[in-house]
């Protein structure tokens, strides 16, 4: 209880009185406070502050170093490897273009470059997109040795020239009369200066057949209409026969045949019958020593890892085998399929060989296999086309886009669509990054790049209408193909 205290009054008598009020109060219970709202910014002693952003900025530093050593990996991974493009972190602006249907060669400065319209060759400057020369007619790409012709020509060195030469051959006609005294079509070899082109020497080369060349000479293999083998090697530098050799007897009839050419020896296969010369010499190899890959047609050899080398051959069943050797020539394992040679191999799959392989009736699919000994990994049923091997991925096109597969695996890790679903252009590039392509849009063909490890699309822009290949010189610039028109793209 509480009250505001006594009051004094007084009676009519003058008694004295003092009155007392009480006054009873309910106590109400205890809230406790209500804490101010807190200011935007809470002061944190300064200490505090000082550790976090000192912690901030060494997340900060740790995740740029980490970044850093990552590229350096990638860099010093990417180095020296072959066949890259130039750098695709950003939209390639255009060098030059000019009239053109497709690049066959790169010699020095030169491009080589077939216009059909008219049918003539061109001599370009690679920098400027300058035509230095032109003459009329085609050239046909002439593989060195049996291995498959490259995308681009091969230079050839001649004994009394210290550059580069270009070799250009007539495309073979039909066999008519209008061909050699057997009916055969009459090509020309013409060795030319790449710079200015100028014709240095001119080889008729009677027959059809394949040609290859060894050194700084030119080898055909052929058999003639009637039945005959026949082989030729001439020098490019004087422009005559070294050699030719004729079989004396008649070859068993065969619906096919093949041959293989390199710097120790020519073979001609034809069914169970084979002949084999020494190159130099022209002169038959009586005793071949025994090859692990049995008989047929040879292809390859294709460069692996720790001085592999891995080789392919057709037997006369249509099948096909591939050995590995070592340098020396010991085999390391013997499998079924066509060996595939990578575009770009940045040796990010060191222990696997990728063949294409087919059952009787059945499409061909790609083959992961272990040098090491022979043992199939994986399969994917995807159609033998261009491969890359970067980031751990197998990267190859089919007729929906681009599919990247996990090199250990073989499962896919992502594909393109290519905008409405189809790749638009053959052919495509890397900076060992990036992924070059040329998709299909809604407005025409596109121009897109990919982040190779994940499928990210990093840039887009509109390709020249008509393109319908891609490619790249030895430099690394990128070259849009057309139907009448070449672009040339670098930074």
């Amino acid at each position: 209880m509480t009250g505001p205290g006594p009051v004094e009054s007084r009676t009519d008598q003058g008694t004295r009185r003092v009155d007392v009020e009480l006054v009873e109060d309910v106590e109400a219970p205890e809230v406790a406070p209500v804490p101010p709202p807190p200011p935007l910014l809470t002061r944190v002693p300064r200490r505090v502050r000082w550790v976090v952003a000192s912690a901030v900025v060494l997340a900060v530093a740790a995740t740029t170093v980490t970044d850093r050593l990552a590229d350096a990996a990638v860099d010093a991974r990417l180095d020296g490897v072959a066949g890259l493009s130039v750098p695709l972190d950003r939209s390639l602006p255009v060098a030059w273009q000019l009239p053109g249907t497709a690049v066959l060669g790169a010699i020095g400065g030169t491009l080589v470059v077939r216009d059909s319209a008219p049918d003539r060759t061109l001599g370009v400057d690679a920098v400027t997109g300058t035509v230095r020369w032109e003459r009329d007619g085609p050239c046909d790409v002439v593989p060195v040795g049996t291995r498959p012709p490259p995308a681009l020509v091969q230079a050839v060195r001649l004994e009394d020239r210290p550059d580069d030469v270009l070799l250009c051959v007539d495309p073979a006609g039909p066999r008519d009369a209008a061909g050699s005294d057997d009916g055969r079509p009459t090509r020309t070899a013409r060795v030319l200066d790449p710079a200015t082109g100028d014709l240095l020497r001119s080889i008729d080369v009677d027959g059809g057949g394949s040609l290859a060349t060894v050194g700084a000479d030119l080898v055909r293999v052929d058999v003639a209409p009637d039945n005959h083998g026949e082989v030729t090697r001439w020098s490019l530098t004087t422009g005559r026969p070294r050699w030719s050799h004729r079989t004396p007897d008649v070859l068993p009839p065969s619906d096919s045949w093949g041959s293989y050419v390199d710097d120790e020896v020519v073979r001609l296969d034809i069914g169970p019958w084979s002949l084999t010369l020494d190159a130099r010499t022209g002169r038959r190899v009586e005793r071949v020593p025994p090859s692990p890959l049995g008989t047929g047609v040879t292809l390859g050899p294709v460069a692996l890892p720790d001085g592999l080398q891995a080789t392919s051959r057709l037997d006369r069943e249509g099948g096909t085998r591939t050995t590995v050797a070592a340098a020396g020539g010991r085999v390391r394992a013997t499998f079924a399929g066509l060996v595939l040679s990578p575009s770009v191999d940045d040796g990010s799959a060191p222990d696997l060989v990728v063949v294409t392989r087919s059952g009787r009736g059945d499409p061909p699919a790609l083959v992961g296999v272990d040098p090491a000994d022979g043992t199939t990994r994986w399969t994917a049923d995807v159609p033998p086309t261009q491969v890359l091997v970067v980031a751990g991925l197998l990267v190859v096109r089919d007729d929906a886009g681009a599919l990247a597969l996990d090199a250990r695996t073989g499962r896919p890790r992502w594909r393109s669509t290519g905008g409405g679903g189809a790749t638009f252009a053959e052919g495509m590039v890397t900076d060992g990054r990036r992924l070059l392509t040329v998709d299909a849009g809604p407005d025409g063909p596109v121009l897109v790049a990919r982040e190779v490890a994940s499928g990210t699309v990093a840039w887009t822009r509109p390709a020249p209408e008509g393109t319908d290949g891609l490619t790249q010189l030895p430099d690394g610039t990128v070259v849009l193909v057309g139907s009448d028109e070449l672009v040339a793209l670098r930074p």
